[in-house]
């Protein structure tokens, strides 16, 4: 098996048939969401990728519960991803920064507005249950607190696993650049807190469907 070659590829053709996307994208009419981020579009810096495209992230966002850097890879791997935020294979895709930069410019409490029209979207074609959660803007600023602090872990966590890369290991023991004789040099190694990726899974909330 070759590892590099070039085919001809379709990405609409790797999203499997009734993945989930699909259906919510025959579902949903974005036309007001277009209607009421074309202003902010003028003034955003998400550059190439739209300020549409970038809601569809922030939308998968809320429906995956994922936080900035979670976000930015999951697009970035994801194929239904890509396809569902317009994003070609190989196109380019934001990185979390440019995703949280197009959240605050496009604002939690327009941000709210609109994932809580594409809800009731789903509520008026019977897509969603009549005891769902509504959408609003404390409820989205609670979340992307949640989001940060979940950022803030995997940072922490990466500045210590390269940290542990920096020592040299001995068995179960690390050493910091002392003679291998010194058994003050030792030390139990540091445990890195693994970031827990429990999901409350929001599509139930948000959709009722899923």
């Amino acid at each position: 098996m070759k590892l590099k070659q070039i085919e001809m590829i379709s990405l609409e053709d790797l999203v499997r048939r009734h993945h989930p996307y699909r259906h919510l994208h025959a579902i949903w009419d974005f036309t007001a969401v277009e209607k009421r981020l074309v202003n902010l579009d003028k003034a955003s810096q998400v550059g190439e990728y739209g300020l549409l495209g970038v809601f569809k992230c922030l939308l998968l966002q809320y429906l995956e519960d994922l936080s900035d850097q979670e976000l930015a890879r999951y697009i970035q791997e994801n194929i239904a991803a890509k396809w569902f935020c317009g994003f070609g294979l190989a196109e380019p895709t934001p990185d979390f920064f440019e995703l949280r930069r197009a959240r605050d410019h496009i604002g939690v409490s327009t941000l709210s507005g609109l994932l809580s029209g594409l809800q009731g979207q789903l509520q008026s074609r019977d897509y969603a249950n009549e005891d769902m959660k509504k959408i609003d803007a404390s409820r989205l600023i609670a979340k992307v607190q949640i989001w940060r602090e979940r950022d803030d872990m995997i940072m922490e966590s990466k500045q210590g696993n390269e940290a542990s890369f920096r020592r040299r290991r001995v068995g179960q023991y690390q050493v910091e650049g002392q003679d291998d004789g010194d058994a003050s040099a030792y030390k139990q190694p540091v445990q890195i807190e693994k970031v827990s990726a429990c999901r409350q899974k929001d599509q139930l909330e948000l959709l009722g469907i899923m």
